[in-house]
Parts: C-alpha cells; sequence; structure tokens
C-alpha cells in the first residue's frame, strides 16, 4: 500500500535537494503576490523555502548566497538578459 505525504513536506523536500528550484519557486510566488497581494500565501511559502533551508537558525548563514545570487538575478534583468540563475 502506498504511503500518503502533505503537500507541504514534498514542498520542502524538493526545495532542499535543488537550490535552483528554491529560487524559482520564491520568484513565482513573489511574482503572485505583486499581482493578488496575498500576504498569507506569501508568508507560506517563505516559511517553506526557509524549513528546506534547514529552518530559521541557520538562516543568516545562508543569507550572504542569497543576496548574491538575488543581486546577479537582478543585475541581469536591468541589462535585459532572458535567464538570470
Amino acid at each position: 500500500m502506498r504511503q500518503l505525504r502533505k503537500w507541504r513536506d514534498v514542498l520542502i523536500e524538493d526545495l532542499a535537494t535543488d537550490p535552483e528550484a528554491a529560487i524559482g519557486f520564491l520568484q513565482a510566488v513573489l511574482a503572485d503576490y505583486q499581482i493578488y497581494g496575498d500576504p498569507a500565501a506569501l508568508v507560506s511559502a517563505l516559511r517553506a523555502a526557509i524549513d528546506a533551508q534547514g529552518g530559521s537558525r541557520s538562516l543568516p548563514s545562508k543569507l550572504e548566497w542569497i543576496h548574491k545570487r538575488f543581486w546577479k538575478c537582478s543585475h541581469a534583468r536591468r541589462h535585459r538578459a532572458l535567464i538570470c540563475l
């Protein structure tokens, strides 16, 4: 018999194993937030991404990496690059 898992558990597992997927997930969530303005969905997605990276206690050590990737992406967009990851 197949065991069922919660969607959030599967999402956290996927985000933890693939950092590029985590970045894409957060970009999509931010785009949805700009369109629909739903803060609950944004907070839920941010919590899932933080949990996937080890929780809030390990976050400060990873913020430098996140900042560099975000800067690279935003810099590429300013120069009309199609792919920023």
